[in-house]
């Protein structure tokens, strides 16, 4: 599962450099995407255009969580420098 949530949020980020590294940053850390702790604020979707496998993180929800100890410290001190300004959208138009 992690590989192709890995290859979504990577597909989902394509050419949008901050949201490109936020997902690098995750995908390389190796611990997010195997904890249902976080792996709650990550959305799917297929791409309308062609049916890619998209995934993106619901920052906000993150930051959320992470204010109400829903993130162990932790997370929260890995994280809260990796949040992107203004959150994540995804590249693939119509998500």
């Amino acid at each position: 599962m992690t590989s192709q949530l890995s290859a979504a949020l990577r597909a989902a980020a394509a050419g949008i450099h901050p949201d490109e590294a936020a997902a690098r940053l995750i995908i390389s850390h190796g611990v997010f995407l195997r904890r249902d702790d976080f792996t709650r604020y990550v959305e799917t979707a297929a791409c309308i255009s062609d049916g890619t496998p998209m995934a993106w993180i619901d920052w906000d929800a993150v930051i959320a969580a992470l204010d109400s100890g829903h993130l162990d410290q932790e997370a929260a001190s890995i994280l809260e420098p990796e949040v992107p300004a203004g959150g994540v959208s995804g590249s693939c138009k119509g998500i």
